[in-house]
């Protein structure tokens, strides 16, 4: 069978992309109903949430929720998985940093958390009708990017934190795809996206982005080598609770050049900050959307309101590249329009140090903030420093041990290659621009909730109504596994642990190493599932936990504490099929002798690591300061998830 996966030549996928998620369901489908209508749509196919989901099935499911006690809710999803509620639309989500770890631990290479609603697990590319749909999960920390997934049941408190972090071992195979792929999705944005749309308005509505952005600390790095290799025609994310619409266009891989080798050294440091980088020049960010519907009486489709408590130019007309965003309806009640943001809690401090601005990081260089780490405790022997220009080798030899340089890490395993992760792109990648789309959360007045409709190539067709739209019925599409993705996943599955804090992960060995592996499983894929008719997303979804009760006389999120692990059947049947190990099963006995001896305390290291995630609920860039912000006077209270100076301004974001 053809190594290249044939997308088949159908109607149109309406799909609804909806930000952050937070818990709150009801008011999203409630406002997909209300939009579609506005379309004169009977609904949509497909509806993509960014991450955020919070798929707490019960209050003991939110101890390990990255979220303050005090601003822990339940939120409906237990409703949901209770099976009191089902989804009206097939719902897809990637994780972001506010979620329930213990049941997403279960589904790492996804399932089902409900019926209907399928978690694409810490990456994934999945078949949807016409679509390739790529997925990655949580946002960025260099600090953890090259550290196994050590956390299992019962988590600690840094465990609780660091589940989130996206890991370079899962980011490996993304970065092997050589198909094209016509959406991708993540929870927090690409590296610089922020440069290839309007970013000046973008600064105006969120100040405090203009430092992290002309630093290069904005967004998701490994976010960004995905999306330059995969190449989609649509990209989605969520997290800094704006809508901003982007465009990055690439030359064709045939005339690119081959990214030449560098020597892509490593900093020991654990939280190293990033090159700064100027401002590149923007692309215009008129996106291939339909035009806008006719919205209601009582809704203004052109309002700016992102974000009006983090702008005091608010006032200040600016056309946005149009994104045709129907009028969203009121949320339901459980989305509170004066909530604490809580989100992006894990930036990386930033050294209070002059930068050159017009210093760019080379295309070839690896991000200076990943660090590969050969020990648990991330330290290596010094080794010898070499001569300086003025200072003898015998001077030089006399300075004390902690002036030595480090050891490069001594290892088993080949060096990695070199070069810029997941370059060059192979010719079987023809798109040449990228469509971003950042979304808000389900909040009144917020930009949350776009539709389209996408073609078989990606093109987006109008709104009108299809023929037999009212009353016959369209052509239904089902989730299916995508036969690529099932190949790269059997080559790293023998290399993957989990609950293991010293394993070590292999090193990238490199593309030309990978690729007479992946063609060899994709011929057992194409034999042994594609042949036999299994690609279909089998509706395999259990109960894993016990749903949500109340506790009388406390209040809903009242748990004794952290919930059980469990082995979920999704999982099992998935390496079932792939005939891979499930890690994630222990025996009743295991799992209860490692409850009995429980999580342990987390490292004095690792606490330092996290002192600037969180505690309080003000959010933002400004240490114990009011809010977040970079400073000045400001809303919010409590102490701000970031270490800084004076009082922020604004509940961050």
């Amino acid at each position: 069978m053809s190594q290249t996966t044939e997308l088949r030549e159908t109607g149109g996928v309406r799909i609804a992309i909806e930000g952050c998620g937070h818990g709150t369901l009801d008011a999203i489908y409630a406002s997909v109903d209300t939009s579609c209508a506005q379309r004169g749509w009977d609904g949509v196919d497909l509806v993509i949430i960014g991450g955020d989901f919070q798929a707490t099935r019960n209050a003991a499911d939110l101890t390990l929720m990255s979220v303050p006690i005090k601003y822990r809710a339940m939120g409906d999803f237990h409703m949901y998985y209770a099976g009191t509620r089902t989804a009206p639309y097939l719902t897809v989500f990637v994780g972001g940093n506010h979620e329930a770890a213990g049941y997403l631990w279960e589904l790492f290479y996804g399932g089902w958390v409900a019926p209907n609603i399928y978690y694409m697990g810490a990456a994934n590319v999945l078949r949807f009708g016409p679509l390739r749909i790529a997925g990655m999960s949580g946002i960025w920390k260099g600090a953890d990017y090259r550290r196994p997934h050590h956390e299992r049941l019962p988590f600690r408190q840094d465990d609780i934190r660091s589940f989130y972090h996206v890991r370079e071992s899962d980011v490996r195979k993304l970065l092997l795809i050589r198909e094209q792929v016509d959406i991708g999705i993540s929870h927090d944005w690409p590296r610089a996206i922020e440069w290839k749309g309007d970013s000046e308005h973008l600064f105006r509505i969120k100040p405090h982005f203009r430092r992290d952005a002309m630093e290069g600390q904005l967004g998701n790095v490994a976010a960004e080598y995905v999306l330059d290799r995969l190449r989609p025609r649509y990209w989605f994310s969520a997290h800094l609770h704006c809508k901003y619409a982007a465009v990055k266009l690439f030359d064709p891989p045939s005339e690119a050049a081959a990214v030449p080798e560098a020597d892509t050294k490593e900093t020991a440091a654990l939280d190293a900050s990033t090159v700064p980088i100027s401002r590149p020049d923007p692309v215009p960010t008129q996106m291939n959307l339909p035009p806008p519907v006719q919205p209601s009486e009582t809704a203004n489709p052109d309002q700016i309101d992102l974000d009006d408590s983090d702008s005091e130019e608010a006032t200040e007309k600016h056309e946005e590249p149009k994104m045709n965003l129907p009028a969203p309806t009121q949320p339901a009640e459980v989305a509170n329009p004066d909530e604490i943001d809580l989100d992006d809690s894990d930036h990386e401090d930033v050294p209070n140090q002059k930068k050159d601005p017009a210093a760019e990081p080379k295309a070839e260089e690896e991000d200076p903030r990943e660090v590969d780490e050969t020990k648990a405790d991330g330290k290596e022997p010094a080794a010898p420093i070499s001569n300086v220009d003025g200072v003898s080798s015998e001077l030089l030899a006399q300075l004390p041990a902690s002036f030595q340089r480090p050891a490069q890490p001594s290892s088993a395993y080949p060096s990695r290659p070199k070069g810029r992760p997941g370059q060059p792109v192979p010719p079987t990648i023809t798109n040449t621009r990228v469509d971003f789309l950042a979304l808000d959360k389900c909040l009144p007045g917020r930009h949350f909730l776009q539709l389209m409709e996408l073609g078989a190539n990606g093109v987006v067709t109008g709104n009108e109504p299809k023929e037999g739209n009212a009353g016959g019925a369209r052509e239904s599409f089902a989730l299916e596994y995508d036969p690529e993705w099932l190949a790269i996943t059997r080559v790293f599955a023998a290399d993957l642990v989990v609950g293991d804090k010293t394993y070590i992960v292999p090193p990238d060995l490199g593309e030309d190493h990978y690729k007479p592996l992946i063609d060899a499983e994709r011929k057992w894929v194409d034999e042994h599932i594609v042949a036999a008719g299994k690609l279909k997303v089998p509706h395999n979804f259990e109960q894993t936990a016990p749903v949500h009760t109340l506790v009388p006389g406390q209040p809903e999120t009242y748990s004794k504490g952290q919930p059980n692990e469990y082995t979920n059947p999704s999982t099992a049947a998935f390496c079932e099929l792939l005939q891979v190990p499930n890690i994630w099963h222990a025996t009743t006995q295991e799992r209860g002798e490692r409850k009995q001896r429980g999580p342990g305390a987390s490292s004095p290291e690792r606490e330092r690591e996290f002192s600037g995630d969180g505690g309080g609920g003000g959010g933002g860039y400004g240490g114990r300061g009011r809010g977040g912000g970079y400073g000045g006077r400001g809303r919010g209270r409590g102490r701000g998830f970031y270490r800084g100076d004076g009082r922020g301004r604004g509940r961050g974001y």
